[in-house]
């Protein structure tokens, strides 16, 4: 071919026309491909793979969700989980008695709280609180057990840690009296005040306890039961004594009203004291006549315990020393009433106590007697 025949092609293909025109279905077919290689692909992707990319999503932000907010909820959840759990023990630790198995946690919270009370006069009133729940749970012991013998070690147990408490809050009341000065004397007071009451109180509880027990248990935790009640008397005493002699001494602003009707409370108390030395000594006389002659010793020499007849008349001495308490309570000689309490009190105590030892012994001569009769017999 050659150049001229060359160039008439070439104008030839430029003019459309004259070199044809594309057929109209194959220009719709190649316009859809170049159309759809220019649309985006998420255009294009099929329904299967837009589900599967949105869970994808989905999972991404509950991912995202759970670590942010999820797991400080589920730990703060967990923590709500373990107060309440925390808070429901102690709930049921505060209700427990001597002998559950809650009972060791409601103690340790008690000297917790001890350990972080600091003020010696708020420490001391603290202690005292103690000794009251220790009173509280042992008259709950022996009302709400169906059979007392079974928890006549945990009555025994309490009511000596009372009178280890109780005489540990009367020492430290008269350390924090020695050691005050002029700015603490109204604490002091104040502590002393709450252990007055307090003591009384407590004393009540534990004569309660007493006598609804039986003979058989009284045997068993009668002297704890005793010794409890005689130290809890000898606190209140020491108290109601710090009382008066900051009074008398003009060291507080207490009234003389007042500290009249502490010591008549406490005058009307050792008068209990004196009918209940009576009725003992009245209860043993009729039921065991044994007792009123003086028992012999295993060595065959007579015992130095006194004799029922020996310490009969001993309520009638209480009673006259008692009345001499009352007429100093009249000159309002507070001191001297409190000495003549003091008196009162040692006299009833020393009765109860001699009347449990007398007790004791004849009941020893009458086991002994009972087992040299079956011998006897069996020999004959």
């Amino acid at each position: 071919m050659t150049n001229k025949e060359l160039i008439e092609k070439l104008n030839q293909v430029k003019d459309f026309r004259s070199g044809g025109q594309p057929d109209h279905d194959w220009v719709v077919s190649n316009k859809a491909i170049m159309m759809s290689q220019l649309q985006p692909a998420s255009q294009n992707e099929s329904p299967v793979k837009k589900i599967g990319e949105g869970f994808y999503y989905g999972q991404y932000f509950n991912n995202i969700f759970r670590q942010s907010f999820l797991k400080p909820a589920v730990a703060t959840l967990g923590l709500v989980f373990i107060i309440l759990g925390y808070s429901a023990t102690l709930s049921v630790a505060n209700a427990s008695l001597p002998g559950d198995m809650f009972y060791p946690i409601k103690t340790t919270k008690e000297r917790v709280q001890l350990a972080l009370t600091f003020q010696e006069e708020e420490k001391v009133k603290l202690q005292m609180t103690f000794v009251s729940n220790r009173a509280d749970e042992l008259q709950q012991l022996v009302k709400t057990t169906s059979d007392i013998n079974d928890n006549t070690e945990a009555v025994k147990k309490t009511a000596q840690q009372i009178t280890k408490d109780v005489g540990i809050v009367k020492d430290h009341l008269n350390e924090i009296n020695i050691a005050t000065v002029n700015s603490d004397k109204t604490k002091v007071i104040e502590a002393a005040k709450e252990i007055d009451t307090k003591t009384m109180e407590v004393k009540q509880g534990l004569v309660e306890t007493h006598s609804i027990l039986s003979q058989d248990v009284k045997k068993e935790v009668g002297g704890d039961l005793k010794q409890a009640i005689s130290t809890t008397e000898e606190t209140g005493t020491s108290a109601l004594n710090i009382i008066i002699k900051k009074y008398e001494s003009g060291e507080t602003s207490i009234d003389s009203q007042e500290v009249a009707s502490r010591v008549a409370e406490r005058i009307k108390d050792a008068e209990g004291n004196i009918k209940g030395a009576t009725k003992i000594i009245e209860n043993v006389n009729t039921s065991t006549p044994v007792i009123l002659k003086p028992s012999i010793t295993s060595s065959g020499s007579a015992s130095t315990t006194p004799t029922l007849n020996e310490i009969k008349d001993q309520p009638q001495v209480a009673q006259a020393v008692i009345r001499e308490a009352k007429d100093l309570l009249d000159q309002k000689d507070f001191s001297s009433a409190l000495e003549k309490i003091t008196e009162t009190n040692k006299i009833t105590n020393t009765v109860e106590e001699n009347i449990r030892v007398i007790v004791s012994e004849s009941d020893k001569a009458e086991n002994t007697n009972s087992t040299a009769s079956t011998s006897t017999s069996k020999s004959l």
